[in-house]
């Protein structure tokens, strides 16, 4: 029986232990890209589009509640937005999931027939790659509502 090297054994184990972590990594644009798009389609009410883009399973979470993907698109069927400047987007990667955190200043808008508040806040956005491309399964907005 032919035995290695601890020198071998700790490359292949290393090697392995590489392959089988899940990836913390991603490419930093893929994140602002995907969330530009979701924003200018509810911006442009292409409903086709945001019902493709919403996996099954899809839950967010507003300042006003929790909704699932039928609500949460009746909610972007009515959104109003205006001039919305998205910025400060930070990616990462584990696996086929890639989470992207953003902040969002959109003054005049309104979601759910309330008036998101004034200036700049957080969003998360958690996207999963599918053999349909990547799709949106959970959606996190801490924007303050007005009646």
């Amino acid at each position: 029986m032919k035995y290695s090297s601890p020198k071998t054994s700790l490359a292949a184990a290393l090697a392995l232990s590489l392959l089988l972590a899940p990836a913390a990594w991603a490419d930093p644009d893929l994140g602002e890209t995907l969330i530009r798009q979701f924003f200018a389609d509810a911006k442009s009410g292409d409903q086709a589009a945001i019902e493709r883009t919403l996996g099954e399973g899809f839950q967010s979470v507003h300042t006003d509640g929790m909704r699932d993907r039928a609500a949460e698109i009746e909610l972007i069927r009515n959104i109003k937005i205006g001039k919305s400047t998205l910025t400060d987007f930070k990616t990462t990667r584990n696996g086929p999931a890639l989470v992207v955190t953003f902040e969002v200043n959109a003054p005049g808008e309104i979601l759910g027939g309330k008036r998101v508040g004034d200036g700049t806040h957080e969003r998360m956005a958690v996207w999963l790659e599918t053999a349909q491309g990547w799709q949106l399964i959970a959606y996190a907005n801490l924007a303050p509502l007005k009646d």
